[in-house]
């Protein structure tokens, strides 16, 4: 089947959580069971907004919609449906041009997707400022909240991203991480009665052991 190309398309990716804590505390079969029905439920929603599920990754599932409205919409119902105690769920959202097959997408925007959903913490969805730029103006979207210059991993550039929470969460405080500031160092060596200091001003320590005519000379020039 040749490969469609859709020049806008939501992409959805939402991701479970939990999953490894649920298969300790209920067991194998029961945990199995647990995490396919989310899935399934998952799938529900995804149908029930106009979209597409399109691959099923572990814990994760890949979703199209025709617009960030509905992706969006798909995103929040699994959000709030109910969940094991161990379990959560967090989402990514991005649009723009795609490539599928049946059960397979390409694309960049199916890459910063599921960044995004890296991004989200628990019960959280986050947006591109491109997809959230599609979206109607509607008050049921008015907690989005504005995180400028994100670093993304695969972009040489920070992205501004938008962050749905979960109103009863916490709200994440993203905060990019900090550049470390380079030390000083410096090496002070004993020899007898005198130490000598190495710092990146006074360059290369010789260490070892030395002739009787050349050890005075050496410590003089920053050798033990």
């Amino acid at each position: 089947m040749p490969i469609e190309t859709h020049d806008n398309c939501a992409v959805l990716f939402a991701d479970m959580s939990g999953s490894t804590k649920l298969y300790l505390t209920v067991g194998d079969d029961r945990a199995r069971e647990i995490v396919a029905k989310t899935l399934d439920r998952w799938s529900q929603l995804t149908f029930a907004d106009g979209g597409q599920v399109i691959q099923l990754r572990g814990d994760g599932m890949l979703c199209t919609f025709p617009t960030v409205d509905a992706a969006l919409g798909a995103a929040v119902a699994m959000r709030d449906m109910p969940y094991e105690p161990t379990l959560s769920m967090h989402a990514g959202i991005h649009a723009g041009p795609v490539l599928r097959e049946p059960e397979q997408l390409y694309g960049d925007v199916v890459n910063v997707a599921a960044r995004m959903a890296d991004i989200a913490k628990r019960f959280e969805i986050v947006l591109t400022d491109s997809a959230k730029q599609q979206l109607s103006p509607s008050p049921r979207w008015k907690n989005l909240r504005l995180i400028p210059k994100v670093p993304v991993k695969g972009k040489p550039e920070p992205m501004d991203i938008h962050l749905l929470p979960n109103d009863k969460q916490f709200l994440t405080d993203y905060r990019p991480p900090q550049k470390k500031e380079a030390g000083t160092v410096r090496l002070s060596v004993p020899y007898g009665a005198i130490f000598v200091a190495v710092d990146a001003q006074t360059g290369a320590c010789l260490l070892g052991r030395v002739g009787p005519l050349e050890r005075s000379d050496r410590v003089g020039r920053g050798a033990a």
